[in-house]
């Protein structure tokens, strides 16, 4: 019963997707975010993998500057020849998204 109520959690969190405003609320790698397409844990498993940023809120990973919103992605070794053109898309999946400071999460 217990397990049967975990996957229906897990069903119900990956179809609620966020609005990113200051993103204290929303896992970076954990939670629905970035447009209907499942989580980044679910889309880039590899790369959650090396990141030394897991369990973190979008918050965690990057600064407002002057300029806008600066990612700052920390991984725990290189990447490999092989993972780069996933980071690409990674990347192109993430610095499209408005981070704004003075608005809430919903």
């Amino acid at each position: 019963m217990a397990s049967q109520h975990l996957q229906q959690g897990d069903a119900f969190q990956n179809r609620t997707l966020w609005r990113v405003g200051c993103g204290d609320r929303i896992k970076f790698w954990e939670d629905n975010w970035i447009g209907g397409e499942g989580t980044l844990l679910a889309k880039y498993p590899r790369l959650y993998l090396i990141s030394c940023q897991q369990n973190q809120v979008i918050q965690q990973m990057g600064v407002h500057k002057d300029t806008g919103w600066v990612w700052d992605f920390i991984w725990r070794r290189p990447l490999f020849d092989s993972e780069i053109a996933m980071a690409v898309r990674f990347l192109k999946d993430v610095e499209g998204k408005p981070i704004q400071p003075h608005r809430r999460d919903d």
